[in-house]
């Protein structure tokens, strides 16, 4: 990371730029250089929001090319040329920041189109010597993430769709269909059956339901939307969520299968665990999560095993702390993290599908009767009428 630093030296203002690990580092950096530090910043380069797709498509692009014996600004010059997006103009830049001199690390995190990540491994690869084989396992690591996500969603889709569709017919029926009937009955005087008098009740009601649900849902986007510029609250949310039977697990389990398959690409590609576990911190997408990886790190440098520190600070399993504490031991860690992945990656689509395997028949089951109960009220208050004619 990079820091942007002012300070005193010999009675006189100075400031620049320097790269480090931590503000701590930098801090006795610049100490050793005989500087009175008086401020110190992270650079916090914005980086685009970058498609999966994209990231699939340019990381295979520039390996195929490379193995092929493509130099490396031609490469990335022929994907700009490749890219009908809005990412041609980016690597058009990164094409002459290269032709400049600059190695790929510095000219795509000039840029701003790959996230840190990405880079972290991109440079341990050019440092090495080991670009091509770097490049594979990224290609690898966004594969499978990118299929793991479409897994998630394709679960979704269809359940999602039952839904909706009941929803907007049942609306319907409860707007516009059920009214009426209500108006034709109230005008013949008759006392009406039980069942038809609780169907015109829900009518009724159901245009209230609506609104609550739309208000709560509208109350919660506008909670979600403050809580990502309040890490306070966002932070109470996660608490909340975690206490929810079932959904923790699986919300632990993917912040789990996110965690290990990067720390496997990381280690994998050459990064050192302390640096790793930097770069993993931005993986997560609970905020709780984020700030308890500081307080893994710090443990790992006063010499704690990883296992151990990570079993204090972050809900996992115990198997997945056995399977980290086995790879300790034998000298495996990176295998050890792909292990996990594998094992749980595995286990959060099993318990959607079992999930969803009991949602969609009760869903189907629930539609069934709700429609059952409306059918018979009017059809009850139809035939009352017609034998007291």
């Amino acid at each position: 990371m990079e820091f942007r630093y002012k300070a005193i030296y010999k009675n006189r203002l100075v400031e620049g730029i320097i790269e480090c690990e931590d503000e701590q580092e930098c801090l006795a950096k610049l100490r050793k250089q005989g500087l009175k530090v008086i401020l110190i910043q992270n650079i916090q380069k914005k980086t685009e929001n970058v498609s999966d797709e994209f990231l699939e498509f340019f990381v295979k692009q520039l390996q195929l090319l490379l193995e092929a014996g493509v130099n490396l600004d031609k490469a990335v010059l022929f994907i700009a040329e490749s890219s009908r997006n809005k990412y041609k103009t980016s690597l058009e830049k990164a094409y002459k920041l290269l032709r400049e001199g600059r190695t790929l690390y510095s000219a795509l995190k000039e840029v701003g189109i790959i996230p840190e990540v990405y880079l972290e491994l991109i440079r341990a690869g050019e440092e090495s010597g080991n670009l091509e084989e770097v490049l594979e396992h990224l290609l690898l690591f966004i594969q499978e993430k990118n299929r793991f996500v479409k897994n998630l969603i394709s679960s979704l889709i269809y359940p999602m769709i039952i839904f909706f569709t009941f929803f907007l017919a049942l609306s319907i029926v409860s707007i516009y269909v059920i009214p009426k009937f209500k108006i034709l009955f109230l005008s013949s005087d008759m006392e009406l059956p039980l069942i038809t008098k609780l169907v015109f009740y829900f009518s009724d009601m159901f245009t209230y339901i609506v609104i609550a649900i739309i208000s709560f849902l509208s109350f919660m986007l506008v909670l979600f939307n403050i809580s990502r510029k309040n890490n306070k609250l966002k932070i109470k949310l996660e608490k909340v969520i975690l206490h929810i039977p079932v959904l923790n697990k699986i919300v632990i389990y993917i912040e789990l299968i996110k965690f290990s398959q990067v720390m496997y690409t990381l280690l994998k590609g050459g990064i050192k665990l302390d640096k790793a576990l930097i770069l993993s911190e931005k993986i997560f997408s609970l905020e709780l999560f984020k700030n308890n990886m500081k307080n893994i790190r710090y443990f790992v440098l006063k010499g704690e095993s990883l296992s151990s520190a990570i079993k204090k600070n972050l809900p996992f399993p115990q198997l997945a702390i056995e399977i980290l504490i086995s790879g300790e031991e034998a000298g495996e860690l990176t295998g050890a993290f792909y292990q996990i992945y594998n094992t749980y990656k595995d286990y959060v689509k099993d318990s959607i599908d079992k999930i969803l395997t009991v949602f969609e028949p009760l869903l189907i089951l629930f539609v069934s009767l709700l429609v059952g109960f409306i059918v018979t009220g009017i059809m009850i208050a139809v035939f009352s009428i017609s034998g007291s004619l």
